[in-house]
């Protein structure tokens, strides 16, 4: 159904848009969207993706796990088609937003095992960067 599709696409991107202006109230927006977008079952992975990051680069105490279900999902594109750069994209920003909720669980007290795995995710972001 075209028409569904291209709604849940407008809307993906809605998120995305309220994501990139970085105010509080645009980000409990793009959160509410992405809620919204993942109760449907039938989400296509991409979207799903975006809106798992969406909530896992949220400061919230599930956002570790929402980035753990985006690499999860990511890496269920990879296997599904054959990966393309749209697809490596996603997997590369999806372990990036892991890292970054990796870290904060261990800033905010989460185990010595969640700060040493995002302590090594930064160092190899470093290496991979020169």
């Amino acid at each position: 159904m075209p028409g569904k599709a291209m709604k849940r696409r407008l809307i993906s991107l809605q998120m995305m848009k309220k994501h990139r202006e970085d105010t509080d109230e645009s980000a409990k927006a793009s959160e509410d969207i992405a809620h919204t977008l993942l109760s449907n079952s039938d989400l296509p992975l991409l979207i799903r993706a975006h809106a798992c990051m969406i909530l896992g680069a949220a400061s919230s105490d599930d956002a570790r796990d929402w980035a753990k279900e985006a690499v999860r999902i990511a890496e269920i594109a990879q296997d599904v088609d054959t990966p393309g750069p749209a697809e490596e994209a996603l997997l590369e920003n999806a372990q990036h937003v892991l890292a970054s909720a990796e870290m904060q669980y261990a800033i905010a007290g989460g185990d010595e095992g969640a700060k040493l795995r995002a302590q090594e995710a930064e160092d190899e972001e470093e290496e991979d960067e020169e």
